[in-house]
């Protein structure tokens, strides 16, 4: 299921649907496009999506994926490319006298 799902993806990447945000380093799926696959007839891309397993927030090939909204306020998915960094994770804050912090 992976390999379709990266497969999907690099086909979105390169296709007349997304939005490319080159400044941010993503590009948005605006919903309410329609996609045909070569044995079914035409569904909505969002639709289609989410029965090819992209659901909630996840990552595929160095990209985080996201539904949400567009600076226009239309629904759809976001891919936005997540930049490694030379750097651990900073080591959590003790105070003294406290187990956890209460917020």
């Amino acid at each position: 299921m992976q390999d379709r799902m990266t497969r999907i993806f690099f086909w979105l990447l390169h296709s007349p649907l997304v939005i490319k945000h080159s400044e941010l380093n993503a590009f948005f799926l605006p919903a309410g496009q329609y996609v045909s696959l070569q044995d079914s007839p035409p569904e909505e891309v969002l639709s289609w999506l989410d029965r090819e397993g992209f659901r909630g927030v996840f990552a595929v090939y160095g990209y985080r994926v996201q539904y949400g909204r567009d600076e226009n306020d239309r629904d759809g998915v976001w891919f936005i490319r997540v930049i490694d960094v030379p750097f651990a994770s900073a080591p959590r804050l003790r105070l003294e006298g406290m187990d956890e912090c209460p917020f």
